[in-house]
């Protein structure tokens, strides 16, 4: 499919870019970029597509939503504003919603260097972690 993407893709903005300019090139980028999605979402393994995946996926498409809210709030701002405005965002709202699962922010810190808790080992990895992410 990514083949058929990629040979499709360039065709299809010679015929979009005359007409519609960069909302064409814009809107023939989006329309591959979902097929390959579709694709994708076909082959890959149905344990992926669990209730509980489903939960985190829609997690995370509520952080982006409210981050999106905030960087269109603030339309009349830079980009070296809003860009950082969303990330923060982003990240509070999936932070707060517990999009991502504890002990995975465990395994984030202990990688970056941070500081770890009293007998908490120093390899991540080291003990098994099932902290339930909904």
């Amino acid at each position: 499919m990514a083949a058929v993407t990629a040979i499709l893709n360039p065709l299809a903005n010679l015929v979009a870019i005359p007409f519609f300019r960069q909302d064409g090139a814009a809107f023939t980028t989006s329309l591959t970029e979902l097929g390959l999605l579709i694709s994708l979402v076909g082959i890959m393994p149905k344990d992926l597509l669990s209730r509980a995946s489903l939960r985190v996926a829609a997690k995370a498409m509520v952080a982006a939503v409210v981050a999106a809210l905030a960087v269109g709030a603030t339309q009349e701002q830079e980009l070296l504003f809003a860009l950082p405005l969303a990330l923060v965002v982003y990240g509070a709202t999936a932070l707060g919603l517990r999009a991502v699962a504890p002990g995975d922010l465990r395994a984030l810190r202990a990688l970056a260097g941070g500081p770890r808790p009293l007998g908490v080992s120093a390899d991540p990895v080291a003990r098994p972690i099932y902290d339930e992410v909904a």
